[in-house]
């Protein structure tokens, strides 16, 4: 991947402490954020844009929000090889650089 071509990453802490200013710095870097429920929320009130996962797979968060990215859409951009990347862009699914799921305060 070159520097010029556009990252994606998954945000969804529970602690919302310090995730803001993460955010923030991610998207001056041209990064694209995805993310849900709670973050995703922060992330809009603090005027930064960000892709709800549900637009991924189509479907609602489930018990109690705790099951929201468990879907090929998802796990398939992390889970995929370089090799792999192809099929990945065929299937309209992102590839992802970066998943952060509890930061620590900067």
């Amino acid at each position: 991947m070159t520097s010029t071509e556009n990252k994606n990453a998954i945000l969804s802490v529970y602690s919302k402490r310090g995730i803001v200013r993460f955010a923030s710095a991610l998207k001056k870097l041209g990064w694209t954020l995805y993310s849900s429920g709670g973050t995703a929320k922060v992330l809009r009130e603090a005027k930064i844009s960000v892709i709800d996962v549900s637009k991924l797979s189509g479907l609602p968060p489930i018990l109690g929000h705790r099951v929201v990215t468990l879907v090929p859409q998802i796990h398939g951009g992390l889970l995929a090889t370089e090799e792999q990347r192809e099929e990945l862009e065929k299937l309209g699914y992102p590839w992802f650089d970066l998943v952060c799921i509890r930061p620590v305060a900067l």
